[in-house]
């Protein structure tokens, strides 16, 4: 499987990067191939991680940034859950926010921590597994999913296509080295299949209540020996980004970055810290509304401040989970997007923007080893970009040393997916005008009243 990746990421090199006859180290040897590594996992759609070290680091940076946790951290990491009480089944996030205020931490679990977006939700799945290996005694044996009982949940929160109200189901997270297709969740009304959607997830399922919030979910599961229940942890607060495949729903999909606008589902007793927040300049929100029980949807919510370390008052729980860990980030936002693809129709490009807390910042397009732009932006603000058609391209941003890749993927229209037979239906017209036949062809009509 290696080889034959690679052998495909060759075919997508240039003369100057293929690997020489005797391979050299260095910017000559490695650097290209980690570079290269790099755009093969953007054309699939991933967001690679690899990145060199400073100074004499530079180049054993890519390969230390591109393993979670080793054994000796796994160790350690043990050693520090001997000294917590924490409880049975901690959610990555929480381990994660914990880990941040302690001194003993080791320095590549610290860099770990700093992730955001995807990437964060990869660290969080680590510490979990982590986490599960102490408990069993296994500490760095790398045997946690095996031992692993049950699945977590995140949160899915859609609207009633009718009335537009809040619905929050479930959101599971898919287990890392287990093959689950036949996973299905036994509610009170029968068993529901567990259905793959996307990379790391399965499709949002049931309907949640404010209660069940509150006090936190347990699902029997069938259909794995391995695998007993699916578990919602309860929470004060959830923090969901906008879903990039559904216009207009928000979902458990790691850490907002810097500039991202998000929604926060939180329970009422924490509107004074939030109130605090906003006071300081930290935080801001276009609109809140109150759901069931007692939780409120704060839309709108951006970090607008960098300025963290003197906030006293506050839940430390919440004000480390809405504290950025960098002070950069790239915004993509509009266009005409093909949510199957995590792409963009070429004839309506996203509009993009560098956010920053910072005075200057300086933003790169690329496509394959051509430079289209390079040069100073206005951070925070809309920048007019030469995109020449279908094509992956590269956006990097820099500001202060901090820096932020991302892949854009522009389509042809020939290119879109053809829709399944089931959303396009049967034929359900024909009629003639001027001498011609016409059919319209559309979802399936079916009788029965309007609902």
């Amino acid at each position: 499987m290696v080889f034959a990746v690679w052998n495909e990421v060759k075919l997508k090199l240039s003369p100057t990067e293929r690997r020489p006859k005797h391979m050299t180290t260095g910017k000559e040897g490695e650097e290209p191939l980690w570079k290269a590594w790099s755009r093969y996992l953007r054309s699939r759609g991933y967001q690679p991680t690899a990145a060199g070290g400073a100074g004499a680091w530079r180049y054993i940076g890519y390969a230390i940034s591109q393993t979670l946790l080793r054994a000796h951290e796994r160790r350690k990491l043990g050693q520090i859950f001997a000294t917590q009480n924490w409880g049975e089944q901690p959610e990555g996030e929480f381990i994660a926010r914990q880990l941040r205020y302690l001194d003993s931490v080791p320095s590549h679990v610290q860099t770990l921590l700093r992730r955001d977006g995807q990437a964060a939700e990869d660290v969080y799945h680590a510490l979990e597994e982590a986490y599960q290996e102490w408990q069993v005694g296994n500490e760095g044996s790398g045997q946690a999913t095996l031992l692993a009982r049950h699945l977590s949940a995140g949160l899915y929160r859609s609207e009633h296509f009718r009335t537009g109200e809040a619905i929050y189901s479930l959101f599971p997270k898919q287990a890392r080295g287990l093959r689950l297709l036949e996973i299905a969740a036994e509610w009170e009304d029968g068993p529901e299949t567990l259905t793959l959607e996307r990379p790391g997830y399965y499709a949002p399922l049931g309907e949640l209540t404010a209660s069940q919030l509150s006090t936190g979910l347990k699902i029997p599961l069938s259909g794995h020996p391995q695998l007993d229940h699916l578990h919602l942890l309860a929470r004060r607060f959830w923090i969901l980004r906008p879903d990039p495949n559904s216009q207009g729903d928000f979902a458990s999909l790691g850490r907002p970055g810097v500039g991202e606008q998000f929604l926060l589902l939180a329970r009422r007793e924490l509107i004074p810290d939030l109130t605090t927040l906003r006071e300081q300049g930290l935080i801001q929100w276009s609109q809140e509304e109150n759901w069931e029980g007692d939780w409120t949807e704060y839309h709108g919510v951006m970090v607008t401040a960098n300025h963290w370390e003197g906030v006293t008052e506050v839940s430390r729980e919440l004000l480390d989970a809405l504290r950025p860990e960098s002070g950069l980030g790239l915004s993509v936002t509009g266009g005409l997007r093909v949510p199957q693809r995590g792409a963009w129709l070429h004839c309506g490009p996203p509009t993009v923007s560098v956010a920053t807390f910072f005075t200057e910042a300086f933003l790169t397009l690329r496509c394959g080893e051509d430079v289209l732009f390079a040069g100073n932006v206005e951070p925070n603000q809309p920048v007019e970009l030469p995109w020449r058609g279908a094509g992956d391209y590269e956006l990097e941003a820099e500001a202060r040393g901090q820096g932020q890749v991302r892949l854009i993927k522009l389509l042809d229209l020939d290119e879109l997916p053809q829709a399944p037979s089931r959303d396009l239906g049967s034929l359900s017209k024909t009629w003639q005008h001027s001498g011609r036949t016409l059919s319209l062809v559309g979802p399936e009509l079916q009788q029965g009243e309007a609902q």
